[in-house]
């Protein structure tokens, strides 16, 4: 039996079309501002699942480098150099006191804002800003105590003090020791290092030998950093 064109080119159209039939994509999450009764285009929920995971996995990243950064380890092959370690060694020659406990001047030397939140197994709050609270209070016990001491009176002490506890000066004897590389930054710093973070910073030293050795143990360091 003869089948006639029209019947053929039918034929043929449905046998191509059955072989180029691709099945659906599977169900994709739907973004969590969309709601369940709401059709959104699959290449809408596409592009934001791509986005979402880019953003997740640079996410993981940098937060991987800041805490590399930040406990100072780096490992090249079998042998771990820790810049923790060398920070804290540099530090106490610098200051001139060797710390019963190195994890306080640790805390000392981190600046607000660079994203450390502990010291080993101790919470941290704004960096070293605690620490520079109480070191400030120590400097000025230190100082007030000596200037009683040789019978000055209120007037007198208060215009010897002011210019001493000043932050561009504490800033400068931060800079001439060469403490300000002992000190961890935030890295969206490049290494820059503000006035008030080096002032801040040599207050916390304060605080921390403080806690650390008692006021005889401060009152040395202050010596030494020029603080008193």
């Amino acid at each position: 039996m003869m089948v006639n064109l029209q019947t053929r080119r039918r034929i043929s159209s449905r046998s191509l079309a059955h072989s180029v039939c691709v099945q659906p994509p599977a169900r994709t999450p739907r973004p969590f501002w969309v709601k369940s009764n709401t059709r959104v285009p699959i290449h809408c929920v596409s592009s934001w699942q791509a986005l979402h995971a880019s953003s997740f996995n640079n996410h993981i990243a940098y937060s991987r480098s800041l805490s590399l950064l930040r406990d100072g380890s780096q490992q090249t092959g079998h042998k771990v150099t820790t810049d923790k370690d060398s920070k804290l060694e540099i530090a106490q020659k610098v200051i001139g006191y060797d710390f019963n406990d190195p994890d306080i001047l640790w805390e000392a030397l981190q600046a607000a804002g660079n994203g450390a939140s502990s010291v080993r197994f101790r919470t941290i709050f704004e960096g070293n800003k605690r620490l520079a609270m109480l070191g400030d209070a120590v400097q000025k016990l230190e100082l007030i105590r000596g200037l009683y001491e040789k019978g000055l009176s209120r007037v007198e002490m208060n215009a010897i003090i002011e210019p001493i506890v000043e932050n561009r000066n504490l800033a400068n004897q931060c800079d001439s020791i060469g403490l300000t590389s002992c000190i961890n930054i935030n890295l969206s710093q490049h290494g820059y290092v503000g006035t008030n973070t080096k002032a801040a910073t040599m207050e916390a030293v304060a605080g921390a030998a403080y806690l650390d050795g008692g006021l005889d143990a401060a009152a040395r360091v202050m010596k030494n950093l020029g603080m008193a």
